[in-house]
């Protein structure tokens, strides 16, 4: 499968719901809706939407990065999992998480 196909393959989930939004609002029940009838609903739908293309978004990655075979430390030992450094919301300095 090529690069192309496999990011729309991927992205497919995404574009079924952002379709029927598009669909509905373009119809003659979406042109009488009013700004304060349509807000709520839509902000919904499209919340929905986004947490669609973010999980595509992670499944094309997972698909497409590539692995490391072995993490290793400065000091050259062998370490068992990638860790991350972890910012805390009410912290302005960036630790890294315990375990």
């Amino acid at each position: 499968m090529s690069d192309l196909a496999t990011v729309e393959a991927t992205f497919a989930a995404s574009r079924s719901p952002l379709d029927a939004v598009a669909v509905e609002l373009r119809g003659p029940d979406g042109a009488t809706l009013t700004h304060c009838r349509l807000e709520d609903p839509l902000g919904v739908r499209m919340r929905e939407v986004i947490r669609q293309l973010f999980d595509d978004h992670l499944r094309l990655r997972a698909l497409t990065e590539r692995r490391l075979p072995e993490l290793v430390q400065d000091d050259r030992s062998l370490r068992p999992r990638l860790r991350r450094p972890v910012r805390d919301c009410n912290e302005s300095v960036t630790r890294s998480p315990i375990g």
